[in-house]
């Protein structure tokens, strides 16, 4: 009896060269040895005792695997000399298994195994959690997007391939933002990761499937993106507001005067437009705003911004485009709103007048919109339902054919005082020039401080930026004397402006406190003041010593 249950122990313990045996096919093979090795009236009582009483028989295992234990923990360096037995410990590969099967289940992340022929292996709770498919009605059947109830959530992309077969196929990596279909219409967005499993042979023992439920992302990016259209757009037509436009038009002077591409802007208000609100109702002024809206959209290109600046007034940005094509743009537009009719308005149309102007030289974001709106107000002082451009635009200074340096070397000098004196020469009559000086007066804010019959002294604030990378922003208070003279044909002693005609502008440029003469801002805060005299004057700069 004793022998026959040794050879039983043997068979169903685990030994290096084999696996153990289940009991019944150690039983089987105690039965076949019966008669040869083992007398069979023995074998059959120690099989009927195992059937009768198995309790006798675990508690002998289990007796002996504590005493293993008990031997293999006094030798085990975890022990770190403590005598404490702990009974319920388990090591190596079975160690791992708790480890593994504590890790995926507790993980808010559904996980999914599965073997080299897609098979699931494995399937956590949160899988049923986002599916609705528990793990005992999904495990051991093939992976297929239909059976999880899951689609692409890029429409465009073919519904029919299984991400699985493609891991398995292709033994790399695959990610994807996906939807889940779960009963009752509701749908989860997540994101897929499917890796595949490889060991130190070709080709893949299976795949792990990664599913984040991604919802709360989704819905945070829907809440940002409507946050940034209530910041950013107009309630009313759906267009840009004043704070996006101001932010764009500061951003597109940056880049003009830094040598990037030009730009023109267009402001337009609808013509007696408090008479429309007043005669049909407010309802037929939204809905004359909201259709200029629609039709300066509809004529407006890639890069142009179109906004509502306030009320009836609105604006787009023309990007890359010169006075004489926004002039023409705007043309266009005013005529095809004069041509549309409004039903709230009895089928009447409305019209609107318009102000153009591009970008030139020593333009600040803020003298561009005066110009521009100066331009819109000569509209509507020379009868409404037209387009005025203003400016000179954003040309490229032409240097003079002399030998002598550019007037920007000038301010390389080691007084500043000496080089803030010069003439601009224009080619317009005197009274034509003292109207754009009234138009640089205007748009830069500045304040006369005196004037006589041919000199005006003003005071203007004069921004500039310095630095690379670090760009900083100055703004310096300047005192320009500017003097007129009528310049005569003959006058001029330069070769390149001979036979000219026109007017001289001699101005003088000091900053109006003391301590900015030291300043360092001082130098580029003149260029940048000059520069924009020069566009208005439309003129060209030269030395003192170059005009008699």
């Amino acid at each position: 009896m004793l022998a026959i249950a040794d050879a039983f122990d043997a068979m169903t313990t685990d030994h290096v060269y084999r696996n153990a045996l289940s009991r019944e096919r150690a039983i089987q093979e105690l039965a076949k040895g019966s008669g040869t090795q083992f007398d069979p009236e023995l074998v059959l009582d120690f099989s009927s005792m195992l059937e009768d009483r198995p309790e006798l028989l675990q508690g002998v295992v289990v007796d002996r695997w504590l005493k293993q234990l008990q031997s293999d923990s006094e030798l085990s360096i975890w022990n770190s000399g403590s005598n404490h037995k702990h009974a319920g410990v388990v090591s190596g590969a079975g160690q791992d298994e708790l480890f593994l099967n504590s890790l995926v289940g507790r993980l808010k992340d559904g996980v999914v195994f599965t073997d080299s022929e897609g098979t699931i292996t494995r399937w956590n709770d949160t899988m049923q959690h986002l599916t609705g498919i528990s793990c005992d009605a999904i495990q051991g059947k093939a992976w297929s997007n239909e059976t999880v109830r899951l689609r692409e959530s890029d429409s465009s992309r073919q519904q029919g391939s299984c991400i699985v077969t493609q891991c398995l196929r292709s033994s790399s990596s695959i990610q994807r933002k996906m939807v889940i279909e779960q009963p009752g219409g509701i749908s989860t967005p997540v994101h897929v990761q499917v890796t595949p499993v490889t060991g130190t042979e070709p080709g893949c023992l299976g795949t792990v499937i990664v599913i984040r439920d991604v919802s709360d992302e989704a819905s945070m990016l829907q809440k940002l993106d409507s946050l940034h259209q209530q910041v950013t757009r107009d309630p009313l037509t759906g267009i840009a507001n004043r704070a996006y436009f101001d932010e764009q038009l500061t951003l597109l002077t940056s880049r003009a005067k830094a040598g990037g591409p030009t730009f023109s802007l267009i402001i337009c208000d609808i013509d007696h437009f408090k008479r429309v609100n007043d005669v049909h109702g407010h309802p037929a002024g939204d809905e004359a705003l909201i259709r200029f809206a629609e039709i300066l959209e509809s004529h407006s290109r890639d890069g142009d911004l179109v906004a509502r600046y306030g009320g009836e007034e609105f604006l787009l940005i023309a990007n890359n485009c010169d006075n004489a094509t926004t002039t023409k743009r705007a043309e266009v537009i005013r005529a095809a709103l004069e041509r549309t009719p409004l039903p709230s308005l009895g089928n009447e149309a409305v019209t609107a007048s318009f102000g153009v102007t591009e970008y030139q030289a020593g333009d600040t974001a803020e003298t561009i919109l005066a110009r521009s709106d100066r331009a819109l107000l000569k509209a509507k002082d020379n009868g409404r339902n037209r387009v005025i451009q203003l400016g000179s635009g954003n040309r490229a200074d032409e240097a003079p054919e002399t030998t002598k340096r550019g007037w920007f070397a000038w301010f390389d000098a080691s007084e500043i005082e000496k080089n803030s004196e010069f003439d601009i020469l224009t080619p317009v009559p005197t009274a034509l020039a003292i109207e754009k000086l009234r138009g640089f007066i205007a748009d830069h804010d500045a304040e006369v401080i005196h004037v006589t019959e041919n000199q005006v002294s003003i005071k203007v604030n004069a921004v500039c930026t310095t630095g690379g990378r670090r760009r900083v922003d100055h703004q310096m208070v300047l005192n320009a004397q500017l003097t007129l003279s009528e310049q005569k044909r003959s006058d001029s002693v330069i070769p390149a402006v001979r036979n000219w005609g026109g007017t001289k502008v001699h101005v003088i440029i000091r900053p109006i406190r003391n301590r900015d003469r030291r300043n360092r801002a001082l130098k580029p805060c003149i260029v940048q003041l000059v520069s924009s005299l020069k566009s208005y004057l439309m003129g060209e700069i030269v030395s003192d010593s170059d005009v008699s």
